[in-house]
């Protein structure tokens, strides 16, 4: 090989490693394990949450139960990529609450001082307003009629603009909520395991306001709510652009490979 045809080819190989890099590399979160990367927070003086483990991604925490004021958060202590990414995790109201409560949760994603430390109040603050989460945003559930899912910011709750009906979080249920964003809307799909039933909704978040947060869920009770989450996944899903440029990347390896092969095909033989 020519020292042009070798300086190519270093050339091909570098840039695929710059190419593949951010392609392949992702940080996933495959279910709370045994909890030893989580951090648990609780602002209320009740019973500590609690929380079962169980093989691959099933183990499961009831963030807040049945006592009245109850306020919680749960957050991975590793800050996650953000700008594309697929979520999931399984609810289940286990007090199969015959009436609405001033309760809630939220899925979250924040940037804030406190990190996997934050936590916010109780009952329609869902755990999430009231605690400094500055720098976030949630995709909120709250359990007061309508029965409703909404994108939200910085801290703020309220009512959400899309119902979950004919889904309803009060049934007892495990209730199935994936989450996908493409860097510019978040597709949300809640799914009764039980019933089959389902409800889609999108969002326009346009773009987040960090590149990486910590990611977790949080919760609030009113007169009391026994909410149990399991099977809670996090996965960053590669960039378009990324890619693509890996894929241009292999085109340059491959024409490298035949070049150096013909080189040697057509290099007259020494004896």
């Amino acid at each position: 090989m020519s020292n042009s045809q070798h300086r190519f080819c270093l050339l091909v190989m570098a840039q695929i490693g710059m190419a593949l890099a951010p392609a392949l590399a992702h940080a996933d979160i495959q279910g709370f394990g045994d909890f030893s990367g989580f951090k648990i927070n609780q602002n209320d003086s009740q019973g500590l949450p609690g929380i079962t483990i169980l093989p691959g991604i099933h183990s499961a925490t009831d963030l807040t139960g049945s006592a009245p004021f109850e306020a919680r958060s749960i957050f991975d202590t590793t800050p996650q990529p953000t700008s594309h990414f697929t979520a999931s995790f399984t609810y289940q109201d286990k007090d199969q609450s015959p009436t609405a409560d001033f309760a809630g949760f939220a899925f979250v994603l924040q940037s804030v001082s406190g990190g996997s430390n934050a936590v916010g109040s109780d009952e329609n603050r869902l755990g999430y307003n009231g605690g400094n989460f500055g720098s976030s945003v949630a995709v909120e559930f709250t359990l007061l009629n309508p029965l409703t899912t909404g994108v939200f910011a910085n801290g703020s709750v309220g009512t959400g603009p899309n119902p979950i009906s004919p889904v309803s979080l009060l049934s007892g249920h495990p209730i199935t909520v994936d989450i996908n964003y493409d860097g510019a809307i978040l597709k949300e799909t809640v799914t009764d395991t039980t019933t089959g039933l389902s409800s889609q909704t999108f969002s326009s978040l346009l773009q987040l306001p960090f590149t990486t947060a910590f990611v977790g869920l949080t919760a609030g009770t009113d007169s009391g709510t026994d909410q149990s989450f399991s099977n809670f996944q996090f996965t960053t899903v590669p960039e378009p652009s990324s890619l693509a440029l890996a894929g241009i990347a292999a085109v340059g390896l491959f024409a490298c490979i035949r070049r150096r092969s013909w080189s040697m095909l057509t290099a007259p033989l020494e004896f």
